[in-house]
């Protein structure tokens, strides 16, 4: 009998350990594109026309949420405007941005303490173009 008792202790006690869970915190980890998810707004660049577009930023691309109102025949609702974002260091990414001729150019963005983002595109036609957007 106590051996029986024993052995429906035991193992009542091993299917509770193997139903816990396995995570201690109960946090996530951060993703390092955390800081920079969200809706953007261009405030500034070298096109005035595409500034008021709004850029959707989910994991490692951002979409067209509003095209520029200025910018009529410009970008799309849905297009990927940024794609294959990278981080380089703690605020500054690289990623390919989607120019109006419908190419993919390099480009650096960097994630400011202002809660800016300033985007530089790195090759013709856009070499050294700046951008600014804000939350």
């Amino acid at each position: 009998m106590k051996t029986t008792l024993k052995f429906a202790s035991l193992l009542l006690l091993s299917l509770f350990v193997s139903c816990s869970s396995d995570d201690d915190s109960g946090e996530q980890t951060p993703s390092e594109l955390d800081q920079i998810q969200g809706e953007w707004i261009r405030v500034g660049g070298n096109n005035p026309a595409n500034n008021g577009m709004v850029i959707n930023v989910n994991d490692n691309s951002g979409v067209v949420v509003t095209p520029a109102p200025a910018q009529p025949t410009g970008f799309t609702e849905g297009e990927v405007k940024w794609k294959e974002i990278v981080l380089q260091d703690g605020t500054h990414y690289r990623y390919e941005e989607l120019g109006s001729n419908g190419s993919y150019y390099p480009a650096s963005l960097r994630f400011g303490v202002d809660d800016t983002l300033r985007i530089s595109v790195d090759a013709a036609p856009g070499d050294g173009y700046i951008q600014k957007w804000v939350r």
